[in-house]
């Protein structure tokens, strides 16, 4: 027995050491885990915290950032509507658009003006926008074009003003390509303007199709004066101005500026004395003589007044006597929609 109780003592011994250093190793681990998942929730609660400020600060960044453009959109769509194509980037190259907003075609590059100048510059990349804006109008019968013109107050006043001219431009050139004269607007816009150093403006045209204005046209074609015959009172050197031709010029005056949308065309006949071709010059040379009398002396946009002649091709009388003949060397004035 001597020999077995020591051997039992020293085994509980080592046991209770065993024991007693893993109980210090646990409590350790007890003591480091709380320590670790008390340090973890601090962390945890700063990182969201600093979290919850980020998305505060992105979410306010956001709503600032996207409340400025609405500001942009709602100040253009203002512009817009109350006077077409004033944005400089509405005005980048020449932009036709339909009513709904939509694209009908684009060139990047712009129609040009000079300072003072009515004319309007087009480049050779601009030529087919003519017929393009023909082939819309032939395929949407329903629909009128507004010619968006621009003009400034720096400019030379004018009358009418140099939106108007540069405007009737344009205009022309599109009657030229079978668009109706009654199914173009112009829109004249005054606004500033930074003419280049040689005195240019690029983006001065713009174009946009709407719904055919019915109302409109049936006001304007109440206001067109009939045709009036004028016999005018010839010389050795031409026309001779008397009574009868000053209130001709007048009365083209009162009509013209009473109705901004009406054109006057001024035509030459003769009778058939001598050859077609001579009398049809004839004619073209009395009508011309007409009109320069009306644009300057009723100070009247020439643009609005053109000259032509149909010689001898429609008489109203026979040519077979004095009194045939005499009536069928006149000048008519015809009124028609701008």
């Amino acid at each position: 027995m001597k020999r077995v109780f020591p051997k039992v003592f020293t085994w509980y011994g080592i046991a209770f050491v065993r024991m007693k250093n893993f109980l210090i190793a646990f409590s350790v681990f007890i003591i480091w885990s709380v320590f670790g998942l008390w340090l973890y929730s601090v962390i945890s609660e700063k990182d969201h915290n600093n979290l919850g400020k980020a998305d505060s600060t992105v979410r306010t960044s956001k709503s600032s950032t996207a409340a400025t453009p609405a500001t942009n959109n709602q100040e253009t769509d203002t512009t817009i509507a109350t006077s077409e194509f004033t944005n400089d980037s509405e005005l980048s190259g020449l932009k036709a658009i339909n009513s709904e907003g939509d694209i009908v075609f684009y060139f990047s590059e712009g129609m040009k003006i000079n300072k003072n100048n009515p004319n309007v510059i087009i480049p050779a990349s601009l030529q087919d926008y003519k017929y393009k804006v023909n082939t819309y109008m032939l395929q949407n019968p329903e629909s009128e074009v507004h010619i968006a013109s621009v003009y400034s107050a720096s400019e030379r006043l004018q009358s009418p003003n140099l939106g108007i001219q540069r405007g009737n431009f344009i205009k022309e050139q599109l009657i030229g390509t079978g668009v109706p004269a009654n199914k173009i607007v112009i829109k004249p816009i005054i606004k500033d303007i930074s003419f280049e150093d040689d005195s240019t403006f690029t983006k001065a045209i713009s174009l946009s199709f709407k719904p055919l204005d019915v109302e409109r046209i049936e006001s304007l074609k109440s206001k067109i004066p009939e045709t009036k015959t004028f016999y005018p009172k010839f010389s050795i050197d031409g026309i001779m101005a008397n009574d009868n031709l000053r209130n001709l010029m007048e009365e083209i005056k009162t009509v013209t500026t009473n109705n901004p949308d009406i054109q006057v065309e001024i035509i030459g006949h003769t009778d058939n004395i001598g050859n077609s071709i001579d009398n049809y010059r004839t004619g073209l040379d009395f009508a011309r003589q007409v009109r320069w009398y009306v644009i300057r002396k009723g100070n009247i946009d020439s643009g609005r007044i053109k000259a032509t002649s149909r010689g001898e091709e429609d008489p109203i009388d026979t040519n077979n006597t004095q009194r045939g003949r005499m009536a069928n060397q006149r000048i008519e004035v015809v009124f028609y929609l701008n």
